[in-house]
């Protein structure tokens, strides 16, 4: 398949149905790309269709919808059609059962935030994030590259604040700089989310520490795992730095060697909250200018696992939820 066969030129990144829309939400796969931008165009062709006015109208445009599915549905490829079929009962779902979609949805959401991705693969997150905006129950916004200039423009300028990646000086390199600031950020957010008073707003803000956490969470390298330690570490309540070094020490026994990355995130964590003394030196300097990337750790295409969507996270949590079309 290429361009040519979607009417798909790249040029339109604002819209679902050209594939340079999903581009800039992770989507490395040519394929996955074309494929959403299609099943949105199906969708469309069958609302026109059933806004016609006429049964000519509406046959064709129902032909045109059906001959876009088709071709997915019979790909070559056995991920593709898996895919496919995933998106396809994911917008059933959402359609059907918004209310215990949306409940499910944004327990998925928190867990990311602490690094947890294993309940689903990432092309089915980005089917539900796909599924979700389709109903209409929420943007799939544009993933937030750490080195974009968007994320440069919502840092603070001084490199006494913790949310600046020039405050870590001690770090091996500019990336574990600009993880460390962005979960100084996310840290943040967090707190000012337990002080929220309307789903809503609480809702919005773990969207907002979603979009910082995604590049790392989604890693699978020393910096992706420092971050879950992290979260973990920052959750807890601790009375002394006793308490504190007894948490460190419990991750710390399952590693085989000293780890100086851990270590150092582990002394942030006690600063952020407030367990451990600050640094009384917070005359960093820059090690160079940021790079500038709007795609950078853009999430894995994996082969779709049959399944829950939401599988391990719904059981206990939403019992009493709807299930209707949950079950894969």
């Amino acid at each position: 398949m290429t361009s040519t066969d979607h009417n798909d030129t790249d040029t339109h990144p604002e819209h679902p149905t050209y594939s340079a829309y999903y581009a800039a939400r992770g989507v490395t796969s040519k394929t996955e790309q074309y494929m959403r931008a299609d099943a949105v165009r199906a969708a469309k062709l069958r609302e026109h269709g059933r806004n016609s006015e006429s049964e000519t109208e509406f046959r064709n445009s129902y032909g045109q919808a059906e001959k876009i599915c088709s071709r997915w549905e019979h790909h070559d490829s056995a991920i593709v059609r898996a895919d496919w079929e995933y998106l396809t009962d994911a917008l059933e779902d959402w359609q059907r059962t918004p209310g215990a979609m949306e409940r499910l949805y944004e327990q998925v959401i928190i867990d990311r935030v602490d690094g947890v991705t294993d309940g689903m693969s990432p092309a089915e997150w980005r089917s539900q994030r796909q599924a979700r905006e389709m109903a209409g129950h929420g943007a799939w916004p544009e993933m937030r590259g750490p080195y974009s200039a968007e994320a440069i423009r919502s840092r603070p300028t001084s490199a006494a604040d913790p949310a600046n990646p020039n405050h870590y000086t001690d770090a091996a390199d500019w990336t574990e700089q600009v993880m460390r600031a962005d979960f100084a950020q996310v840290y943040r957010l967090d707190r000012e989310r337990n002080q929220t008073y309307t789903d809503s707003e609480y809702v919005r803000l773990t969207e907002q520490m979603h979009d910082i956490s995604e590049p790392w969470v989604t890693r699978s390298d020393e910096l992706g795992e420092t971050w879950r330690d992290m979260r973990w570490l920052s959750s807890g309540s601790y009375g002394s730095r006793g308490e504190y070094a007894d948490a460190v020490e419990r991750i710390e026994q399952y590693r085989r060697e000293d780890n100086p990355l851990f270590t150092r995130s582990a002394n942030q964590v006690g600063e952020l909250t407030g367990i451990v003394r600050p640094r009384r030196s917070t005359a960093a300097q820059p090690r160079g200018e940021m790079p500038v990337s709007s795609a950078f750790a853009a999430a894995r295409t994996a082969e779709l696992a049959h399944g829950n969507a939401f599988s391990g996270l719904s059981a206990n949590a939403f019992a009493t939820s709807e299930r209707k079309g949950l079950a894969r």
